[in-house]
């Protein structure tokens, strides 16, 4: 029964903790508008942190600098690489926000990430920022998919900006992990159980 029960309890373990991607932003026209909105997580273990300050959404596809959610309080980590442009584009506002004030710098090299102050490693974060009546050319992104990197093994990481694609979209019907891990207790218990229930008397049989 032990080793049933150890078995199962690290199942659960590691189907219902918190288990979300690397962050990536997905920028996109839809309805005559330029949505980027972004979602995931990241792990700055192998990163310096190098101060904090305020920061508010912006684009700038000629620097690779991509801002957005609401405007707040940031902490800045340096040691990111990859390419040092999203396209040719000026700085450009967004007309409306919401979410984590989260964002990349990546025309340097080593570029920068930044997070909210006090951002918990391996949490969910979530952003967006519309532009109206744009269009990606307008704003001077060029399409295409762009990924900075950092850290190795345990402590690898990434920001990846999709430039024209949608983000995907998740069946709300598909269980979830933590569901999945429940699931799968429950039937390694109850399989458990049936097989080591106690006989019946004879005369609770009869």
């Amino acid at each position: 029964m032990k080793s049933i029960q150890s078995a199962a309890v690290a199942l659960l373990l590691l189907l219902s903790g918190n288990t979300f991607a690397a962050y990536a932003v997905y920028v996109f026209e839809s309805g005559g508008n330029v949505v980027a909105s972004g979602s995931g997580s990241m792990n700055m273990a192998a990163l310096t942190p190098v101060g904090n300050g305020p920061l508010f959404s912006v684009v700038l596809p000629s620097a690779a600098l991509i801002f957005t959610g609401t405007a707040g309080t940031v902490e800045a980590y340096m040691g990111v690489s990859g390419p040092p442009m999203l396209g040719a584009g000026g700085p450009v506002l967004p007309d409306t926000v919401s979410g984590d004030m989260v964002g990349l710098d990546g025309m340097l090299a080593p570029g920068f990430v930044f997070a909210p102050l006090g951002y918990a490693q391996g949490s969910a974060l979530a952003s967006s920022a519309t532009w109206t009546g744009a269009s990606l050319a307008s704003l001077g992104f060029t399409p295409g998919t762009y990924a900075w990197t950092w850290g190795a093994g345990p402590t690898a990481d990434s920001f990846t900006v999709h430039v024209g694609i949608a983000p995907p979209v998740v069946p709300a019907s598909i269980p979830t992990l933590s569901e999945w891990g429940l699931a799968i207790l429950s039937a390694l218990m109850a399989g458990w159980a049936m097989r080591h229930r106690p006989p019946r008397r004879r005369n609770e049989a009869a």
